[in-house]
């Protein structure tokens, strides 16, 4: 809902001008929905299990003949749907059962109403109007405060800045745990003003901030950084999506003092078990290998799951030894990690695709947090 597009005041309906109110564009909101509570998945940090389709179905039909029917030409609401939807399921399935929590979840998801009870939606706006210094790198900052605690599941900012010439700005969002993430770097040359909402989806680096504490200062800093265009900061907000979980740390070393076999694509591989169950909310992989030559190496990770993830292919030509802690907050690649199980099998590997220098993987170590 966050991304909404309606007619502008004044405009009727038209299918050459606004596809009859942009109704293509827009009913992708409640159709997310749906989808969501058919097969389930994560979005904006809200977690929904999914019914199948036949449950759906039969919830669907009973709030679109009943709920929903009307001899009256008024036009539905997404918020009249969604009441529809749970009045049906309340009529088939009761209302406390996964089928009733699955659809609040669905369409809290999409930006409508309040989910289940395990989560929190916290919104917060301010109002700074502040003028942005012209070509200042410190720039200007802005500050939130969160007092409320929870783990970060979800997040998006919405940000409105007026500018004459938004290829001048830099935008950056620091957590109260002192993590930044880039929103805008001097990107749109001479366009004017910067009105969007940025979220998991359109901005991935906001990965960064999964899991942590929501809690304290969250600090907006925008900088200006060619002369002539200035502007300021009119208003911003923050939409955190939270679940309160006991957050668990877990901590595998292992020692291995391998040689790695030169010229051997094979290589050597050092295993970890893992019994704990949980879901990682942020993980460090740490090694530590001595070798003359870095660029002959390839190092790969394998999760429980099977898939792979290459932490190092061959970079760094004649440098020597690896020693490097990799993490799903400042690793693009790893990041899809966030979310999986704790459990099973952990593989490292380290290959020498290159002759003349050896070397030996010393160890490596596995920093969970988890919950």
């Amino acid at each position: 809902m966050d991304n909404f597009i309606p007619l502008s005041e004044g405009d009727l309906p038209d299918p050459d001008k606004n596809d009859n109110g942009y109704v293509h564009y827009n009913s992708g909101i409640p159709n997310k929905a749906a989808y969501l509570i058919v097969e389930g998945g994560t979005h904006h940090g809200i977690k929904v299990e999914g019914i199948g389709r036949e449950k759906a179905e039969q919830i669907y039909y009973l709030a679109l003949t009943v709920y929903l029917s009307s001899s009256t030409t008024s036009r539905w609401t997404f918020k009249q749907a969604r009441y529809a939807l749970l009045n049906a399921c309340r009529q088939l399935y009761g209302d406390a059962g996964a089928e009733y929590r699955v659809i609040k979840n669905a369409w809290s998801a999409v930006g409508i109403g309040l989910p289940a009870e395990e989560f929190n939606i916290i919104q917060k706006e301010v109002s700074p109007n502040l003028q942005i210094p012209d070509l200042d790198p410190a720039g200007i900052q802005s500050t939130i405060h969160i007092q409320e605690q929870g783990l970060l599941k979800g997040i998006s900012l919405s940000l409105n800045i007026k500018h004459t010439y938004i290829g001048d700005l830099r935008v950056g969002l620091t957590s109260p745990s002192g993590e930044q993430v880039i929103l805008h770097d001097r990107q749109g040359r001479s366009s004017q003003d910067i009105i969007k909402t940025y979220d998991l989806n359109s901005l991935p680096s906001l990965m960064t901030f999964m899991g942590d504490q929501i809690h304290g200062e969250w600090v907006l800093n925008v900088s200006d950084h060619a002369k002539i265009d200035t502007g300021k900061l009119v208003k911003w907000a923050l939409k955190l999506s939270t679940q309160e979980a006991e957050k668990k740390t877990f901590q595998k070393e292992v020692v291995t003092n391998l040689t790695i076999p030169d010229n051997d694509p094979e290589g050597i591989e050092s295993l970890v078990c893992v019994d704990e169950s949980g879901i990682i909310v942020n993980l460090d992989i740490s090694i530590d290998i001595t070798h003359p030559y870095i660029g002959d190496l390839r190092v790969i990770l394998s999760l429980p799951s099977g898939v792979e993830v290459k932490l190092h292919d061959r970079t760094g030509f004649n440098r020597h030894d690896i020693k490097k802690t990799f993490s799903t907050k400042s690793d693009v690649s790893l990041q899809f990690i966030v979310g999986s199980e704790i459990r099973g099998e952990w593989r490292l590997r380290v290959m020498d695709l290159e002759g003349r220098d050896v070397g030996k993987l010393n160890k490596w170590v596995l920093d969970f947090i988890y919950e």
